[in-house]
């Protein structure tokens, strides 16, 4: 085995002198500190038990921490101790190549869990001392590298079958290709290369199944993550050694940035949940995008969003390293604030549409989830279809449930007759159903939304209409208006809103609510068809509060999670079990029909009054703003509005009138135009 001179990993193609300067200054000489820190603590860790660690992650059983920590120290330093871990690790991978899945585990019987985070990482961390590796470890690297690393894949079921956008298939492939990448020539493997191009080949298929043409993941900020990072890793690696540029052959990489911006909290605390998992401990790939496409706004949120929180325990994100490499310390930073982003997104594929009052940190955020599917990622599917998530001037008072929680009863969605949806009750959770976002729109009184959720509940029909309003400045409401017909036949439905377990759900009256935390509230009012729509069957309207619980493992004891009081806290999205304060509006009629008004407002500040107009089949709300009142109407299934002073032909409208009568602005779902009259 001739040992190749030059690395072709993560330091291929850098100037080492240039990286020991970034070092000597700020960020990079506190990043450096940090680095070494937790190498230290980590070292001394694995030295007391036996060079023993095991964290289980994406079907991998990783197994050497911080080994890339420390081959960089190694070579910037030459730090002894740390080429020895390097060398330790390497052992690790020997006696430890296959880990058995434990019993009863999901993976038994299937693929066995193996090492392969762990492999390439450990590659990586060797490549960065390669020459002061001593002989018989580099020989055993390379022994392993050919006869187990580099095998270590299932191209063929997982990136030519239907788990290409899944992100066990997908990073197992990937670490496989590192592997190949950076000792597979000199480990005398005979086909390499093919496994080098095969990892170039599974970025390109997850790009295409993986996540949606906007750059959203379907497995959700939290596992899709992962698979984000390894996409990222490799093009960059790939990049430096010459041997392709996947920042240009893949436009999506540009476009995946932006979708983290979509869904990320107005203060910067958090991403909006989507599907499995809370979100991704650090962002190290923003250093690379700020780079590849000019774009410094990344380079402020990755200075924003959680840069050096990163533990010892980490696993695959090794965010303060990454980070450390390939961020230009020099570039400028742009604030988001000063970045013409658009305050309303819509993307199809995953279904998930984001508005917001502005980019301020005091913002008012809603995410709307259609419950997109692919064909090829299935996996951590939610069932979220119509979920609304809402965070206002500084709390998170509408959330969603988290990691496991997939069920249609831990989400803000209608339950019909209180139950999950009948595709939706399946052994495993798995809602396979996907649902739609259609006719989304941007107007200067608002933007909108409706999801079609019909084949999702299996109903004759199934829609929730989404409007976010704006007031001006970071002042706003929301209205859902929710039509379900099951089968035309009575039913009750359920509309629930799970709240923050730090808040406060309190019944204000027979149609009104409120939910409230330190720095804000919603206020929320409910509007029920009138007696005489329905003669033969009313509509009735109850409201109450309960606790949902929601469990991270289905063997789970509530009253036990109850009593360890396993709560989020802050603004955090959380990863355990918990119960929740939840309001539910419960509405008994032939049919779903129901307008909720909910007003995010400032603690202290007063409410929005708001009164409901009674009109024959037609749901009207009268907001008072202060300066000038709204009035929003819905004519759901007819389309045919005669009210005093407003007639028209849509099914949805909103007037805004001042406080003497004059037009301020109109807005229709369709267009068309309205008759008005003073």
């Amino acid at each position: 085995m001739k040992r190749l001179a030059g690395s072709r990993g993560l330091l291929a193609g850098m100037d080492v002198d240039e990286l020991k300067a970034k070092i000597e200054r700020e960020p990079g000489r506190a990043m450096f500190a940090r680095i070494c820190e937790m190498f230290q603590a980590t070292n001394q860790r694995m030295l007391a038990g036996g060079d023993k660690s095991s964290i289980g992650q994406c079907g991998c059983m990783y197994v050497t921490p911080l080994e890339l920590e420390a081959g960089l120290i190694h070579r910037l330093t030459g730090d002894r101790e740390a080429l020895g871990y390097v060398e330790r690790m390497i052992d690790v991978l020997e006696r430890n190549w296959v880990i058995a899945p434990p019993p009863g585990h999901w993976a038994a019987g299937d693929d066995q869990f193996t090492n392969y985070f762990s492999q390439a990482m450990v590659c990586l961390a060797a490549d960065m001392c390669r020459d002061a590796l001593q002989p018989a470890a580099y020989e055993k690297l390379c022994r392993l590298v050919r006869f187990y690393f580099i095998g270590d894949n299932t191209f063929d079921r997982h990136a030519l079958g239907h788990w290409s956008g899944h992100n066990i298939g997908f990073t197992r492939q990937i670490c496989s290709a590192v592997c190949a990448l950076v000792f597979g020539e000199e480990s005398g493997h005979p086909d390499w290369e093919r496994y080098v191009d095969l990892g170039r080949d599974t970025c390109l298929q997850y790009a295409r199944w993986g996540l949606d043409p906007s750059g959203f993941s379907y497995e959700g900020v939290g596992y899709g993550s992962i698979p984000i990072l390894w996409t990222y890793i490799y093009a960059q690696l790939l990049l430096q050694n010459g041997r392709d540029n996947l920042f240009a052959r893949m436009p999506v990489l540009s476009r995946i940035p932006d979708a983290v911006f979509q869904v990320l909290f107005p203060d910067c605390s958090n991403l909006a949940q989507i599907s499995d998992l809370s979100t991704p401990q650090e962002l190290p790939w923003l250093t690379l995008t700020a780079r590849q496409y000019d774009r410094p706004q990344d380079m402020d949120l990755w200075g924003r969003y959680r840069m050096g929180e990163e533990s010892p325990q980490t696993t695959v994100y090794r965010g303060i390293l990454l980070s450390l490499l390939w961020m230009d310390d020099r570039a400028p930073r742009r604030p988001i604030e000063e970045v013409a982003l658009p305050t309303a997104s819509c993307a199809h594929g995953t279904e998930t549409a984001n508005f917001r009052t502005s980019w301020r940190a005091d913002a008012v955020y809603l995410n709307v989830l259609g419950q997109g599917r692919s064909v090829s990622s299935l996996g951590h599917m939610h069932a979220d279809c119509g979920h609304f998530s809402l965070v206002a001037h500084g709390d998170y008072l509408a959330v969603d449930g988290g990691y496991w929680n997939e069920m249609e009863d831990q989400h803000n969605a209608v339950l019909v007759d209180g139950l999950v949806s009948r595709h939706d009750r399946r052994p495993d959770h798995t809602a396979f159903r996907a649902g739609s976002l259609r006719n989304f729109q941007r107007h200067e009184l608002l933007d909108y939304v409706m999801v079609d959720q019909s084949a999702v509940k299996d109903c004759r029909w199934a829609f929730r209409h989404v409007l976010f309003v704006r007031l001006g400045g970071d002042d706003c409401y929301v209205v859902v208006i929710d039509n379900i017909n099951p089968d035309d036949s009575r039913h009750s439905f359920w509309w629930q809103l799970h709240a923050h377990p730090a808040s406060e759900v309190r019944i204000e009256g027979p149609a009104a609510a409120s939910v409230r935390r330190n720095h804000a509230r919603l206020d929320l009012t409910f509007l029920n068809p009138s007696a005489q729509d329905y003669p033969s069957l009313p509509h009735s309207l109850s409201l109450r509060a309960d606790e949902a619980f929601c469990p991270m493992f289905k063997n789970e004891e509530p009253e036990q999670v109850r009593k360890e009081g396993r709560r989020m806290t802050g603004n955090d999205l959380g990863n355990s079990s918990k119960w929740r304060p939840r309001l539910i509006a419960e509405q008994v009629g032939l049919n779903c029909m129901l307008m909720t008004v909910i007003s995010p407002r400032r603690a202290g500040a007063p409410p929005l009054p708001v009164r409901q107009t009674e009109a024959r089949l037609i749901l009207c709300a009268e907001v008072d703003c202060g300066e000038f009142t709204d009035t929003i109407v819905s004519a759901l299934d007819h389309a045919y509005i005669r009210l005093p002073g407003l007639r028209g032909q849509t099914e949805l409208a909103l007037v805004r009138r001042a406080r003497d009568g004059r037009l301020l602005g109109a807005w229709t779902v369709d267009g068309g135009d309205l008759l008005l009259a003073r």
